[in-house]
């Protein structure tokens, strides 16, 4: 802790008479003495107190915490490329599978299936009707009919 006493000490004083010289009026003296005019000023007295700054870490503490925070990061990187490794190898055992699934064609077979199926049923729906209408008639003349 740091004490500053600062002190103020002013006084303004005249001398003791003024000769002041009245052109206005007559007077038996041409002097006229003023009375004594004096200023004072109080003393103040301020006390200040300031707290010195935190003091700075040693070299040897801040070099400690940046070693470790170093060995900390290599750490963490050190995992990261062990996981990245791992990842790289399970991507690698998939990798036959993936390409034996983009072989397939999967979206092509699919929509070729549909086909087939909406087909059949559109085919199932138009001949349902007819074969309902026709059913009295021999099979011989069904085949004419639907063949023409």
């Amino acid at each position: 802790m740091v004490s500053v006493t600062i002190q103020q000490d002013t006084f303004a004083i005249p001398p003791m008479t003024t000769p002041v010289i009245d052109l206005t009026s007559r007077t038996e003296s041409p002097n006229v003495h003023r009375p004594l005019q004096a200023t004072a000023t109080e003393t103040t007295t301020t006390t200040t107190t300031t707290h010195p700054p935190p003091p700075q870490p040693q070299q040897s503490t801040t070099d400690s915490m940046l070693i470790k925070r170093i060995d900390e990061l290599e750490h963490l990187m050190a995992n990261l490329i062990q996981e990245t490794k791992h990842l790289d190898e399970r991507l690698d055992s998939h990798g036959a599978s993936l390409y034996t699934l983009e072989n397939l064609d999967i979206p092509q077979q699919v929509s070729k299936a549909m086909d087939e199926i909406v087909t059949h049923a559109v085919d199932w729906a138009i001949q349902a009707p007819l074969q309902n209408h026709f059913k009295d008639l021999p099979e011989a003349d069904m085949k004419e009919i639907l063949h023409q």
